[in-house]
């Protein structure tokens, strides 16, 4: 699939809907862009804060505890 977009002049590019719906890129994920020699990759790709409900759990803490546990139960050496 071939599409040309325009470069505003702070730099930014619009990828087509078509193509983000067909790479799984959703609205405010992050992509990795990787330069070649005279192009640019663009790749979906998984930011931690992108997994933040996706999995059931069990035995729910609120993160200030379980930060506070961690803290507690573990030292740096």
């Amino acid at each position: 699939m071939n599409t040309y977009v325009t470069v505003t002049q702070k730099g930014q590019m619009t990828i087509p809907k078509e193509i983000r719906d067909s790479l799984g890129i959703n609205l405010y994920e992050k992509v990795k862009i990787v330069k070649e020699k005279d192009h640019l990759k663009v790749f979906p790709t998984t930011d931690i804060l992108g997994l933040a409900g996706k999995f059931n759990i069990k035995n729910k803490t609120s993160v200030l505890k379980a930060r506070e546990a961690i803290q507690n139960e573990y030292s740096r050496k």
